[in-house]
């Protein structure tokens, strides 16, 4: 809530499904059976956690970063 522009934030996987659980509100048994991907990039918005497709993905398609 006290960031005032973008960040780019790098963790483990471990780390990031628990960061991801707070952006959305839920409780540690929720956290705990979020998924936990490798090698990925998520972006947060207010409440929304979406993962971004893959860099090929976003050569064939740059819409898809939104």
């Amino acid at each position: 809530a006290d960031l005032k522009a973008d960040s780019f934030i790098v963790s483990h996987g471990a780390a990031t499904r628990i960061l991801r659980g707070l952006f959305l509100g839920l409780d540690a048994a929720r956290m705990s059976a979020l998924d936990e991907p490798q090698g990925v990039v998520f972006r947060a918005r207010g409440t929304q956690v979406v993962q971004l497709p893959s860099a090929a993905a976003a050569v064939s398609n740059p819409a898809s970063m939104g």
